[in-house]
């Protein structure tokens, strides 16, 4: 799924080196101070789990929950721009990253099949 004017798309922050780096370490920052990438109440361990990830941004958190859920789960990113997700070939085979407005509806194909949606940093202007 592709938004045609995706790089048109309004985003307060810039999507360069920096910003990669910054959405990484706020990344790594939450998971230090939770202790767990979904909570431990969460069950996670249905060998067809599906799990939606809004705003993914680097990518960054379905890539590590990733390895912690059974191979034959599917995580799906969802971000504007596809800037500074790494390139599909570095992905585990249970991890896609989509190109979607999350103010704009989802496809019929995307609603209602996820087990949990995971919305973290979400800013609104």
């Amino acid at each position: 799924m592709a938004s045609a004017n995706h790089e048109q798309d309004s985003y307060v922050f810039n999507r360069g080196h920096k910003s990669t780096v910054r959405l990484n370490y706020q990344h790594f920052w939450m998971k230090q101070l939770c202790g767990y990438l979904i909570h431990p109440t969460i069950p996670t361990q249905s060998p067809n789990i599906r799990i939606a990830d809004i705003g993914t941004g680097t990518g960054i958190w379905p890539l590590e929950l990733s390895h912690e859920l059974p191979g034959t789960a599917r995580i799906d990113g969802f971000d504007i721009s596809p800037a500074q997700y790494p390139h599909r070939n570095w992905l585990p085979a249970n991890v896609i990253l989509h190109v979607h407005n999350a103010f704009a509806p989802f496809p019929q194909e995307y609603v209602g099949v996820y087990d949990v949606v995971h919305v973290r940093f979400f800013l609104l202007p």
